[in-house]
């Protein structure tokens, strides 16, 4: 017998676990003595989750053309230099990376890291899987990466990070402070980039550290937030004392007395300018950059030495350099650490301990003038989409692991899409701001995700509705439907006679009613029902007829076998967390040719009113009627209110170094993926007027469409 083709679809919504505070930051590390400015010396190492190379090209090391790095090489190389010293401490965050990295290692490499992580020495900060974008993420997106990495760190080490570390996105958001900070029970958060402008401001106010608090809703909401890179707009070590290999700064190692001398000095007047932009007795040097200490001994040897001729320099020069400190003491920490120190000096409210308390967020960033870091807004939108496509189906297909599986199945699946959703919040990821083969790379990631977990929920949700031994071919999400496409409806819908089935899947807590629209070749008469129960025939229960219609689609946009018809299905109550099962049947021709639709392939529309418009014109749907004005609509109302609404469309012309501008408002950088900046100061945005061609209007019974074609080679 033939069995009966089938497709799923999903209609997704965000439910959230939100994390319970710790409540306020409480040290037991009584230890630091009054007027000693304590140095706390910070190596770490940033390492993107992709953005000039793909994950895999910056773990092993690969397509250096591009960028030398090797973050593989940076962790074996920190762990044996962590071993050569106990004094030694390095800080780590992307979990992406360190995860790769731990599944390769033997066991005796294990055991020495866990002792390395028990004894103080290698710490981790944030601990999500990648350091997410604050602008173009959803919170969703950033909780899940960061409970991926944390889930990592806890099942590993028994590890739960305390700091928040956002040192390299572009702007900063309450929602991270808030959300991502505050409740995950983190006691700070750490920054590398704000405002240019808001930066001298804060070196003037002493203040480029403080308190955050970030939301008017939720209470103990307040957490100690820095700037790092020693104050100067990023979180790289002071000019002139990068020891990383990458860098072209001397090591300290090798050189004369008098040499060595002078500059630590130099060092030690970097601190004393960072000392005057914030308030206390403890400073945060952090000693590291983007995919630094591949060789970490190098890196190491210097800091050594730095520390000792810090702690052993004349008292004298200290007291010249430092008048208003009895000493100077340099050790090697990390952001935890340094965390208790200024918490203790915040709680201490000793004379001038006051800090500044931010309540806002730190969008938009710059750096300079007529340099907003606001194009990335809308860099790369499909990569965006789909994004938040893998986001919504996870928390979908999650749900249907708990609720209609056995429990112990679909993990790897499901872990699989977690992974490549979490990487895409990278902040070179879903901002859009990498290279075009890791944008590909990110995107394949998230759709191998996609492909595996739906697999899975498919299987499930099939066995739930109709049992194991059902007869049935495995469902298949339908994940192209905004583009008209989808190979079963599609491929069933040719025959004479048929029938196939549909899983409308609400992940929504409650329940919804939407026009459900499944790609169909043919213009048949479809009969349309819904079991309605939760499971199968074998349960008992009945189909109930569901109104339905079919439209054509013009394929505007030409894509590649896109279904000539659409047919809309009206699903009113689904229920929630639920899966509702729909037949589609078919079998009789009922052809209607019309003289509007003109193409190479002849097509047919069931019976359906239809009119050309000119002018004004109303539609209405139910109680809710929209207004058009000359085919575009002009308002919306029901009888309760009413909406006016302006449809323009314009651009602006972007500044992109064209050699013949010459004033001084133009020069680096271009508007581009990061940065949206017009030609000229205080531009204005050009206005298209396109003309309209052709307005049709297809009214059913339960969807009414309005198709308004333009004139114009910006406007289709």
């Amino acid at each position: 017998m033939n069995h009966p083709l089938s497709l799923f679809l999903w209609i997704s919504c965000f439910l959230l676990a939100v994390y319970q505070a710790l409540g306020q930051f409480q040290s037991k590390d009584d230890s630091s003595e009054p007027n000693i400015l304590n140095i706390h010396i910070v190596p770490h190492t940033h390492d993107d989750v992709g953005w000039l190379k793909t994950v895999e090209q910056y773990y092993y090391g690969q397509n250096n053309t591009i960028r030398h790095a090797c973050v593989s090489c940076i962790l074996d190389s920190v762990i044996y230099a962590l071993q050569r010293n106990p004094e030694r401490k390095f800080t780590y965050v992307e979990m992406a990376f360190f995860s790769m990295w731990w599944e390769e290692q033997p066991e005796d490499i294990k055991e020495i890291t866990r002792n390395l992580v028990k004894n103080g020495q290698l710490s981790f900060a944030n601990g999500g899987w990648c350091m997410h974008d604050e602008a173009t993420t959803h919170f969703m997106g950033m909780i899940d990466q960061t409970t991926l990495g944390h889930d990592f760190l806890k099942r590993e080490f028994d590890y739960v990070p305390t700091i928040g570390w956002q040192l390299d996105p572009f702007g900063h958001s309450a929602t991270q402070a808030s959300l991502l900070t505050s409740e995950v029970g983190f006691d700070a958060i750490y920054l590398g980039r704000i405002d240019y402008q808001d930066l001298q401001n804060r070196y003037r106010n002493r203040s480029c550290e403080g308190i955050w608090d970030s939301s008017p809703n939720l209470r103990n909401n307040a957490v100690f937030w820095g700037l790092t890179g020693s104050f100067n707009g990023n979180y790289g070590a002071p000019e002139g004392f990068c020891f990383d290999i990458l860098c072209d700064d001397d090591p300290l190692f090798g050189v004369n007395g008098n040499d060595l001398h002078k500059r630590v000095i130099d060092f030690l007047k970097n601190v004393k300018q960072q000392t005057e932009r914030t308030i206390g007795n403890n400073v945060m040097l952090t000693m590291g950059s983007d995919f630094q200490f591949e060789n970490a001994m190098y890196n190491f040897k210097s800091l050594d030495l730095l520390i000792e001729k810090i702690n052993s320099m004349d008292h004298d020069i200290i007291q010249e350099l430092f008048p208003n400190f009895k000493g100077v003491k340099s050790f090697y920490s990390n952001p935890e650490i340094y965390t208790k120190s200024r918490w203790m000096e915040y709680r201490q409210k000793n004379e001038g301990h006051s800090l500044d308390v931010k309540y806002d967020d730190f969008f938009p960033y710059s750096d300079c003038d007529h340099c907003y870091w606001t194009g990335y807004f809308t860099s790369r939108p499909a990569l965006k989409r789909l994004e938040r496509v893998g986001s919504s189906f996870l928390q979908a297909v999650r749900q249907v692991q708990t609720l209609y599986s056995d429990g112990m199945s679909g993990f790897k699946e499901i872990e699989l899409l977690e992974k490549g959703v979490a990487i895409a919040q990278h902040h070179d990821g879903v901002s859009g701001t990498s290279k075009q083969h890791v944008a590909y790379d990110y995107a394949k990631k998230i759709q191998e995700g996609i492909d595996a977990a739906s697999a899975f929920m498919a299987s499930s949700l099939k066995s739930a509705l109709f049992g194991k031994d059902a007869k049935f071919y495995d469902f298949q999400l339908c994940q192209l439907r905004n583009e008209s496409l989808c190979e079963i409806s599609q491929v069933e819908s040719q025959n004479t006679l048929g029938s196939f089935y549909l899983i409308i899947y609400n992940a929504l807590g409650q329940k919804r009613s939407e026009i459900v629209s499944v790609p169909v070749d043919r213009n048949w008469t479809y009969t349309v029902q819904h079991y309605h129960t939760d499971f199968g025939e074998e349960h008992g229960g009945s189909w109930v007829d569901l109104e339905s219609t079919v439209v054509p689609n013009f394929n505007y946009a030409k894509i590649p076998g896109s279904a000539p018809f659409n047919l809309l299905i009206a699903m009113n109550d689904l229920k929630v967390v639920s899966p509702t099962l729909v037949k589609i049947s078919f079998g009789h021709q009922k052809l209607l040719k019309h003289q509007a639709i003109e193409t190479n392939v002849q097509r047919y529309l069931r019976p359906i009113s239809f009119n050309r418009r000119k002018g004004d014109f109303v539609v209405s749907q139910g109680s809710t009627e929209v207004h058009f004005e000359g085919g575009v609509i002009s308002k919306v109302s029901n009888k309760y209110s009413s909406l006016e609404v302006k449809s323009e469309w314009g651009y602006y012309k972007s500044w992109a170094k064209y050699p013949d501008k010459v004033a001084s408002f133009f020069g680096e950088p271009a508007s581009g993926a990061y940065i949206f900046r017009p030609d000229i100061p205080n531009a204005r945005y050009h206005k298209l007027d396109p003309v309209v061609s052709d307005v049709y209007v297809y009214e059913g019974d339960i969807a009414t469409e309005v198709h308004t074609t333009f004139e114009g080679s910006w406007i289709h």
